[in-house]
């Protein structure tokens, strides 16, 4: 166990001594009280009582609470009066010099101990919250991450005017390939037009497998003309996906709907599902237009689908 100790220069060798003689502690690096170094190197910060002992107490808190989780314990003597003031503060354990070098040992096991198993089941929860907003089978995020990521766009538009761009996608004859191939192969054709779409796009823009064969793509800050031109990047690369990805079918196309934010009249009226249904209006006309081509939505539409739901 590596400790990274802040102590006042006079009572240096003295620490160093103590310290020396706790068998968990491997390394000792003993440091100022306002000095910064070793932050990644190290498994705990120990505070030596001194001069300014608050000050070394907020100043290791605050590596803390930037490092990963390191945990913090106070050495001081039992009668010192801040022992129980610095529990409140934060710090992991209050030690003394009193105690006896193997509950020290134990003590500071526990304390680096205790961290590690915070920050486990922080990663566990974090890769649980991950997995939940993932499709399994393409990798991409999934609905629930979608109907997230949209209002997160339409919020920052509503209060900054920042445009995003909306692709609903639809593999044409989906149907087909499954029923002529089977689902397996539909699979692999799901993943391979998901390839195609997460590789055409930039880091900030959101691939969402929207259900069934249908994608969704979110294109944050695109103007209409940017999201238009983005669509048919996409529209081409999947009708380019080799046979041998597909596994099956020859070749797969799609039709895809844009609709961005230059068609909204009311900035603060409009809605997730409005955008979403103007998307699905462009999507339709593509394939009502012979398919494997992009159509997007334009005022007049949207204009049209809100007289609808207002009358």
């Amino acid at each position: 166990m590596k400790a990274l100790v802040f102590c006042v220069k006079h009572r240096r060798e003295e620490i160093a001594f103590l310290l020396s003689q706790i068998d968990v502690l491997t390394e000792v690096k003993i440091v100022s009280p306002t000095a910064i170094i070793g932050i990644d190197d190290c498994d705990i910060f120990i505070v030596v009582a001194g001069v300014d002992q608050k000050q070394q107490v907020y100043l290791n808190l605050y590596l803390s609470s930037i490092s990963r989780g390191i945990p913090v314990v106070y050495l001081s003597s039992l009668n010192d009066p801040s022992r129980a003031e610095v529990l409140e503060l934060g710090c992991s354990d209050c030690l003394a010099f009193e105690m006896d070098l193997s509950e020290i040992s134990a003590r500071l096991k526990i304390a680096v101990a205790g961290k590690r198993e915070i920050k486990r089941l922080s990663q566990d929860k974090q890769s649980m919250s991950q997995t939940m907003m993932e499709d399994s089978l393409t990798g991409l995020r999934n609905r629930k991450a979608f109907d997230r990521a949209i209002q997160i766009e339409l919020a920052r538009f509503k209060r900054q005017s920042i445009p995003f761009g909306l692709v609903i996608l639809d593999i044409d004859y989906f149907k087909r390939v499954n029923d002529n191939y089977g689902h397996q192969v539909g699979d692999h054709v799901l993943k391979a037009v998901s390839n195609r779409i997460a590789g055409s796009l930039r880091e900030l823009d959101i691939p969402c497998r929207y259900g069934g064969e249908e994608f969704a793509v979110i294109l944050p800050g695109l103007t209409a003309t940017e999201a238009y031109a983005a669509a048919e990047r996409v529209r081409k690369l999947i009708e380019t996906i080799p046979a041998y990805d597909l596994q099956g079918p020859p070749q797969v196309t799609a039709s895809l709907g844009v609709c961005s934010t230059h068609i909204v009249e009311d900035r603060q009226k409009v809605t997730a599902e409005k955008l979403i249904e103007w998307a699905d209006l462009a999507l339709y006309e593509a394939k009502h237009q012979g398919r494997n081509r992009v159509e997007k939505a334009t005022r007049g539409q949207a204009k049209a689908v809100w007289i609808d739901a207002e009358a």
